[in-house]
């Protein structure tokens, strides 16, 4: 029997249970917010449409429907992922103004005690940066990066999991670590006109002890500069409600 709940719009949707109670939707789209007169999927939301490790959670029944729309079960679709609220917040803002994209990353400065000066950025999500201890090809995945025109902003964003531990070539750095030195190693080289680099992190509580600044995502979903600030409001407190 298909069960349904409303999402953050008030549609009712179809919705499966893994074993363990956590909520999927049939329709990745569902977990998402799309801008209306938006060309759809974003190619970074392309980037995200592949199988995930844990459809081995759900029963046959309920993974049969959750592939249904794609042929397979994705982890966009678990309202748990962190990834469709990093889209729902920072990838929506590709399909407004390059000030309004602005506005909104000022914004988020000023959370953080920084000087909003940004005046021309680009931002995108999901990109590999060469591995810092070996400076191979497919090293860490920033979930958005910030390029302006007088800062740098790697981002690293979470929902219900903690910072990665056991990374690098030695496995003895975490995460943030590896960010970190990226930056410091090869940031003044690859951003020779931009004095202020720095890893962002984003997460249901701000981390103690971080040397890395921070904010909540209801830090930026209560960002009144976001274009579409009603919208993610609503959408946070639907997650945070059903997506633990």
């Amino acid at each position: 029997m298909t069960i349904n709940m409303k999402n953050w719009t008030g549609k009712d949707i179809p919705i499966a249970r893994s074993r363990g109670g956590k909520i999927s939707v049939y329709n990745y789209e569902d977990n998402l917010i799309i801008p209306s007169r938006s060309v759809w999927p974003h190619p970074d939301i392309i980037k995200k449409l592949y199988r995930s490790n844990h459809d081995k959670d759900f029963d046959k029944t309920s993974l049969e429907a959750l592939s249904v729309k794609l042929g397979f079960y994705c982890d966009l679709q678990s309202l748990r992922s962190e990834d469709a609220i990093t889209w729902s917040i920072f990838g929506t803002l590709l399909y407004f103004s390059k000030h309004q994209q602005v506005q909104f990353v000022n914004s988020l400065l000023e959370i953080i005690d920084e000087k909003p000066t940004v005046q021309d950025c680009q931002i995108q999500l999901w990109t590999r940066i060469a591995h810092p201890d070996t400076l191979v090809s497919g090293g860490p995945e920033l979930d958005f990066q910030v390029i302006g025109d007088n800062i740098v902003i790697l981002g690293e964003c979470k929902w219900t999991a903690k910072v990665a531990e056991k990374q690098g070539k030695q496995k003895n750095k975490n995460q943030l670590q590896l960010r970190t030195e990226y930056l410091e190693k090869y940031g003044k080289r690859i951003f020779p006109n931009i004095n202020r680099q720095l890893v962002l992190i984003v997460g249901l509580t701000k981390p103690q002890n971080s040397v890395c600044p921070n904010i909540t995502w209801e830090e930026a979903c209560n960002n009144t500069q976001h274009p579409l600030k009603q919208e993610i409001s609503r959408y946070y407190h639907w997650k945070k409600e059903f997506g633990q």
